[in-house]
């Protein structure tokens, strides 16, 4: 039999008038310790499959292999290599390669008649696989390219359609830096979007301000917890933690389902945090008000408990010492 299971049953299972209490602590501190399990393996199913997600999308912009000249100085604009080679495009052949393709970038700034915007403009041949940008166009459709002339069409994303104002049909000017400078008019035949946009502009950001006070609303929950404590009410103590859990779950599941992503888990921990406050701070108001504590309040008091909690910049370990 399982040494630890075997201490765990005669614990849970004790017979003993004197258990009464503890009983129902144990009950309620296995009930935690399951639900913080269930959190912490929804957490990990969450973050991996968010990483599975921007993976996609990386690779789906690009490639898992790009083949392009050495230079040494890194820039959006590599010098050519040669069409022209011995594994193209018969390389796509090979198990495990699922397709080949050319494509060459270069810096430009695209010009609105109202607006200027900086850019890296991706040229691509009638090889290129569209899967991809084909799920993510919310207008106009992509670009059909051919052997026997050039397209002066585009596909711009989102954010930079709303920054330049343009929409599917409108025209632009690229702009590039050169010697001589040289300027090209497009036409925008679609728009797409990947959702890169919003994750680099501000989730990350706005997810961990979310968090921060999360975090800090449980720690300030934790010195009325810690009081409820001190009154015998680990039990009630045990019930609002477990309660909160609970909530904490059904919350994060319920807003990625509704596709909110990382943001869920930031908004469960500002949940917590304000439930354990809340609640923990109402049961102490219960407690006094049903016992009649009296609340007194003690300048010298309050200036030793500072100094016990900021002793590193208030004090020093000699003035810590209460006074008889």
């Amino acid at each position: 039999m399982n040494f630890e299971l075997f201490i765990a049953r005669k614990i849970i299972g004790a017979k003993n008038p004197n258990s009464k209490g503890t009983r129902p602590i144990i009950n309620i501190a296995t009930a935690s310790i399951s639900l913080g399990i269930a959190v912490m393996i929804i957490s990990l199913a969450i973050v991996t499959g968010f990483q599975n997600q921007i993976r996609n999308k990386v690779i789906g912009f690009g490639s898992h292999i790009q083949i392009t000249s050495y230079d040494i100085v890194n820039t959006v604009e590599s010098s050519p290599i040669a069409k022209q080679q011995k594994f193209y495009p018969h390389i796509d052949t090979v198990k495990g390669v699922k397709h080949i393709q050319y494509y060459a970038t270069k810096a430009g700034i695209l010009r609105t008649q109202d607006n200027i915007h900086g850019v890296i403009l991706k040229g691509i041949g009638k090889d290129f696989d569209w899967t991809f940008f084909k799920q993510k166009m919310i207008e106009g459709d992509v670009i059909q390219l051919s052997d026997s002339s050039k397209s002066n069409g585009i596909i711009i994303s989102k954010t930079i359609a709303q920054k330049l104002k343009l929409r599917v049909g409108d025209k632009a000017t690229a702009h590039f830096v050169q010697d001589p400078p040289r300027a090209r008019r497009f036409l925008v035949n679609g728009i797409y979007e990947s959702g890169m946009e919003k994750f680099d502009n501000s989730i990350i950001l706005e997810a961990f301000i979310y968090a921060f006070i999360g975090a800090s609303l449980m720690l300030f929950s934790f010195s009325f917890s810690a009081i409820n404590y001190g009154l015998q009410g680990s039990i009630s103590v045990g019930l609002i933690n477990v309660t909160t859990i609970l909530l904490s779950i059904i919350l994060t599941i319920t807003l990625l389902y509704h596709g909110y992503g990382l943001m869920a888990i930031a908004y469960s921990l500002v949940f917590s945090g304000l439930s354990l406050s809340i609640c923990n701070f109402l049961y102490l108001l219960f407690r006094v008000y049903k016992e009649k504590i009296v609340i007194s309040f003690s300048l010298t008091s309050f200036i030793h408990l500072s100094k016990l909690l900021f002793f590193t910049f208030l004090g020093s370990p000699e003035e810590l010492q209460t006074p008889s």
